[in-house]
């Protein structure tokens, strides 16, 4: 898919207008910002998105979403971090009291206080940065001093994502620590005007621990919404995530979800991705196997579209160690109306490109009643 011209410059302009608000609001951003989260290279992504504006972007693993369109739009921003309600629990009610999961409410992109009264298990640690000073410094540590790098050189998405977000939920569980309860992130978008929301997650798994975690994302807005995330995951040798994604939003909304993953030896990383309903949805999962031997990857995808909606999983696993880890990826799409779908998987070994998987799948495979299987 080529990008138009004129998407091309109008998304120029939109990221030289965030970049000039960013240097113009820099003062009232820091203020609502953790001190720990203040202090983060931004001079780098400044520059990063000052060459998008000169020499524009034309990359691969956009081939079949329009990021230029969707970040051409006008958004505004929530700098001084005003609660869009006080009990997001209570107005949203996303759980299934089945599950016995720890939920924590994310309104736009300002966390909600934990309305839990229970203690989290012993040596497992959920929040936001702006709750916590310590909490603030591991989430600067995950981010900034880790395995993973800052921001995505490849999504413009994940950038504005860094530059622009002043908080971040943790999740943090100790070496050897299986989590009894699934821990639950609920991120929704509840906006009166056109609004951009900037979210991040900075999780971390200890050596030989386990956890399940369910990110959610959901619309009550009818105004057009854009909502980055950005998740950076660190799992220690013999460590287990089992991480779901669930969205359900309105046609209103577009949605970019970045996630790169650090795996050691023998770790274990299960990745599911559900979409019911959603406007424009991009994820891009990109899997650091740093350990030689032992880590498995898997990343799954389901999504049922309607009418004009665009869903697209771009999935990248690069086996650092050598051939002695697993990767595997499996892709259900149902598709109706006019929408469109894609997915792209990338397979590296040693930084050797091995196998791609590659479609789109809006002309391609039988739409509506029929369904379409992509494994890797």
């Amino acid at each position: 898919m080529s990008i138009p011209a004129d998407n091309i410059k109008r998304a120029a302009a939109a990221l030289q207008q965030y970049a000039a608000l960013y240097k113009e609001q820099g003062e009232l951003l820091a203020a609502h910002t953790p001190a720990a989260l203040r202090q983060r290279g931004d001079g780098d992504i400044l520059a990063y998105l000052d060459n998008l504006c000169q020499k524009g972007f034309r990359d691969e693993c956009f081939k079949y979403t329009d990021i230029m369109q969707a970040l051409a739009a006008d958004y505004g921003l929530n700098l001084k971090r005003t609660p869009a309600t006080d009990n997001p629990e209570k107005r949203y009610h996303c759980n299934v009291p089945s599950l016995g999961a720890r939920t924590r409410y994310v309104a736009n992109d300002v966390p909600a206080p934990d309305a839990a009264t229970a203690p989290l298990p012993a040596g497992v640690r959920f929040g936001a940065a702006s709750e916590d000073e310590s909490l603030a410094a591991l989430a600067h540590t995950y981010i900034y001093n880790g395995a993973l790098p800052v921001f995505d050189p490849r999504d413009p998405s994940d950038a504005l994502c860094q530059l622009l977000s002043q908080d971040a939920l943790v999740v943090d569980v100790a070496d050897g620590v299986a989590c009894g309860v699934p821990l639950q992130i609920v991120n929704v978008a509840d906006a009166r005007v056109p609004m951009m929301m900037n979210r991040r997650i900075a999780v971390n798994v200890g050596a030989g621990a386990a956890l399940d975690l369910i990110v959610c994302d959901h619309s009550v807005s009818h105004c057009d919404t854009l909502s980055t995330q950005s998740m950076h995951i660190c799992l220690g040798r013999g460590a287990t995530l089992r991480l779901t994604f669930i969205e359900e939003n309105a046609s209103t909304a577009t949605r970019f979800n970045n996630v790169k993953v650090s795996q050691g030896d023998g770790s274990r990383f299960v990745c599911n991705v559900l979409s019911l309903h959603t406007g424009l949805s991009r994820n891009t999962i990109n899997i650091f196997q740093n350990g030689t031997q032992g880590a498995y990857a898997e990343v799954n995808g389901v999504a049922i579209t309607d009418e004009t909606e665009h869903f697209d999983n771009y999935v990248k696993v690069h086996h650092l160690g050598g051939m002695d880890n697993e990767s595997r990826m499996l892709m259900k799409y149902v598709l109706g109306g006019s929408s469109t779908a894609a997915f792209t998987g990338e397979v590296y070994v040693r930084g050797q490109f091995v196998r791609k998987l590659t479609g789109d799948i809006a002309q391609e495979f039988i739409r509506a009643a029929g369904e379409i299987i992509d494994e890797l």
